[in-house]
């Protein structure tokens, strides 16, 4: 290495390492000197379990991958340096990848990936191509919560053996997998409940036991409007860990998308899961441009959520003397003087800036 293992050390547990895991992760690099190619042993523990091993015994599965790579591409055994130069750098460079996929990693090659890691910015290493560099970077600081809840929904998706490193990230900061399951008629009328339940804890929690804002029977959301979007959208249950915590209610017309509801659980609030819900939505649905969606005034944490969280802009106010559109008939007075202000919110995708 070029720099001192116990300075690349200080680095890698103190300056680069999320807070929550400081002291449950450890990195052990033992160089052994009187080896004639100075072998090395690279390990990871996490309270003092070992989670990744490179040694310079795995030399031996690189050799195999790269052969078994140029067997299947008719590509001959080189008896000079100077034959097939193009095909083997490049099958030398998806051998060792393949082999960082399967975490069974030469440690001769471990300080070029430390290095790769630490002189990359952390968007560049969360997506880096080598799934050691990857391992590195799932457990640094710099990764916040708003980037982690997108990174959870693709967890499934890494080499098992990441996966551990990916799961203990998303645990210490309280992530849970999400997903979006399509509302099925069983269902429905729990969600309605539920949806009821988690608008009248945000009106309750801003103006206590008021009831001047609620729709009826008690509910700040009617089953009516429910039932409404429910019929003329597309319905999800947010689960987390196979359990329903939310749900969700969008219209996508062409390149414009409504959401029409969102809720989580009071239960499971302040856990990344509405804001990791909402990324899936995005996902699903790659051609919508634009989205727009609504919210009370009072509801502080709707408003922080879509403009601090997911990026949207508060591009109208609603109320008796600036009316919904799509709301009201024009003589509907009564109504008018009823209404509570309502803010629209906008998110074009074509501009999109992200934050943690």
């Amino acid at each position: 290495m070029s720099e001192s293992w116990s300075k690349i050390r200080k680095i890698l547990e103190q300056d680069r390492l999320c807070l929550k895991l400081q002291g449950r992760v450890r990195y052990y690099y033992t160089l052994y000197r009187k080896s004639h190619d100075q072998a090395a042993l690279f390990e990871v523990k996490v309270d003092d379990e070992i989670y990744f091993r490179a040694t310079p015994f795995n030399e031996a599965h690189y050799d195999d991958v790269f052969n078994q790579m140029r067997i299947e591409r008719g590509i001959e055994q080189r008896t000079s340096w100077d034959e097939y130069e193009t095909e083997y750098e490049n099958l030398e460079e998806e051998a060792e990848l393949r082999t960082t996929q399967d975490g069974i990693v030469d440690s001769y090659l471990i300080p070029n990936y430390i290095q790769r890691y630490l002189n990359q910015s952390i968007t560049e290493s969360l997506n880096d191509e080598n799934a050691v560099v990857r391992m590195f970077a799932i457990l640094d600081r710099r990764a916040g919560k708003h980037t982690l809840a997108k990174i959870a929904l693709d967890t499934g998706s890494q080499p098992a053996w990441l996966q551990k490193f990916y799961r203990l990230r998303l645990d210490s900061e309280g992530i849970r997998n999400v997903t979006l399951v399509p509302l099925s008629y069983d269902d429905r009328e729990q969600f309605i409940l539920d949806n009821q339940e988690a608008f009248r804890y945000g009106a309750l929690e801003e103006f206590g036991l008021r009831d001047d804002h609620f729709e009826e029977d008690g509910e700040i959301i009617s089953r009516k409007t429910i039932e409404q979007s429910i019929d003329g959208g597309e319905a999800y249950r947010i689960m987390q860990n196979d359990q329903p915590v939310g749900g969700v209610v969008i219209k996508v017309d062409g390149d414009h998308g409504e959401l029409e509801l969102l809720f989580v659980s009071p239960r499971a609030h302040s856990k990344g899961i509405g804001y990791a819900a909402w990324c899936e939505v995005e996902r699903l649905h790659p051609e919508v441009k634009v989205w727009e969606t609504v919210t009370p005034y009072f509801e502080k944490r709707n408003i922080h959520f879509y403009v601090n969280r997911c990026g949207f802009q508060i591009v109208e106010f609603y109320n008796s003397h600036h009316p919904d559109p799509n709301e009201l008939e024009e003589d509907d007075e009564a109504a008018l003087d009823d209404m509570d202000g309502m803010f629209r919110f906008r998110k074009d995708m074509r501009s999109i800036k992200t934050n943690d």
